[in-house]
C-alpha cells in the first residue's frame, strides 16, 4: 500500500482564466486636492507683478475659482480657472497693466486699456492654494513661470485676513471696498454694504461675519457672509472669527526684517495678516 503524506482535500481544481481583465481601478484621488490639472484663463486680468519675477500674477492665493469657458486659443490646457463671482456676470475693465502683459481677451484678441470684457456667471468649485501667474504657455521657446498643470484645494481647513466694512473704511460699492483691498492682494474674508451691479450688499446679507456663517463669493473671489439665495453659491463656513491679535507677547519678541516670522517686525500678528494690513483672521472649512 502506497504511503501518503498530508491532507487531501475534495475541493474542485479550476483553471485560471485565460482573459484579459477588464476592470481597472476608477479611484483617482483624494478630493482635498482633486487631481485635476488647471490653468488661469489667458482673458483674466493681471493683479500684480512679481518685482523679482518680473511676471504678472492674475490669481491670488486664497481666492475662489471657477471653471471658465473652453480655452480656444490654447487646447492643449486641461481646464481653464477663472475668479468666481457670486453666481452673477460682472465685467473685467483692462488695464494698461493688461495691455503691457499682452493679455488676450475673451475674443483672442489682445486686450487694450479701457476695453471692457464679461466674466459670465459662474459657480465656485475650489480655492487657489497659491498665487497662479499669467497663462503664457507656448509663448516663449525657452521660459516657463509656473508648470502646466496647478492644482485646487477644495476640502480643507484654510485662515485668511478678514476685514470688517469699516475696516474697509466704510466702503458705498464693491468696487470701492475692492479698491480698498487692492493692496491687499491675497484671498480675504470681507464685509461690505451699498449696492453693486448684480448683487446687493446690505447689512442683512453682508455684512460682519460670525462664527458659523455660510460664505460665497464677491464679484472677485473674495469671500463674504451668503445672500441666503442659491445654495449652490456656498464656498465655506467661518468657524472661527479670531480677533485676539497678538498673542503671547510675540510683539516683544525681536526678529528681523523681511523674516516673516511673527515679532517685532509684524507687531506681534502672523506674518498672514501682516502682510495685508489686518488685525483680524477668519478660519473656515471650504465646502464646495
Amino acid at each position: 500500500m502506497a504511503e501518503s503524506i498530508g491532507t487531501s482535500t475534495q475541493a474542485p481544481v479550476r483553471n485560471w482564466p485565460f482573459i484579459q481583465r477588464t476592470r481597472p481601478s476608477f479611484e483617482i484621488g483624494d478630493d482635498g486636492r482633486p487631481p485635476l490639472p488647471v490653468m488661469p484663463s489667458v482673458s483674466v486680468p493681471t493683479v500684480f507683478m512679481d518685482q523679482e519675477l518680473r511676471d504678472w500674477v492674475v490669481i491670488t492665493k486664497g481666492t475662489i475659482l471657477a471653471l471658465g469657458p473652453v480655452n480656444t486659443v490654447n487646447p492643449f490646457t486641461l481646464a481653464v480657472v477663472v475668479p468666481a463671482n457670486g453666481g452673477t456676470a460682472n465685467t473685467w475693465t483692462y488695464t494698461i497693466n493688461d495691455q503691457n502683459a499682452a493679455v488676450i481677451d475673451t475674443n483672442g484678441n489682445l486686450a487694450t486699456a479701457g476695453e471692457n470684457v464679461t466674466n459670465v456667471a459662474n459657480e465656485p468649485f475650489a480655492v487657489a492654494p497659491y498665487d497662479m501667474f499669467q497663462n503664457i504657455k507656448g509663448r516663449y521657446l525657452n521660459y516657463q513661470i509656473q508648470p502646466d498643470a496647478l492644482a485646487v484645494v477644495t476640502r480643507r481647513t484654510i485662515e485668511l485676513p478678514y476685514f470688517t466694512y469699516q475696516d474697509l473704511g466704510n466702503p458705498s460699492t464693491v468696487a470701492v471696498a475692492v479698491a480698498a483691498m487692492q493692496p491687499k492682494i491675497y484671498g480675504a474674508v470681507y464685509a461690505s454694504t451699498g449696492n453693486a451691479t448684480g448683487i446687493t450688499y446690505n447689512a442683512n446679507t453682508h455684512d460682519n461675519i460670525q462664527n458659523g456663517n455660510w460664505l460665497m463669493s464677491d464679484p472677485n473671489g473674495k469671500f463674504v457672509k451668503w445672500d441666503g439665495v442659491d445654495y449652490k453659491q456656498v464656498c465655506g463656513q467661518a468657524l472661527l472669527v479670531d480677533t485676539n491679535f497678538p498673542k503671547d507677547l510675540l510683539q516683544y519678541v525681536q526678529t528681523y526684517p523681511m523674516s516673516e516670522v511673527p515679532g517685532s517686525e509684524t507687531g506681534g500678528y502672523p506674518a498672514l495678516l501682516a502682510a495685508v494690513g489686518a488685525t483680524k483672521a477668519c478660519r473656515l472649512r471650504l465646502k464646495f
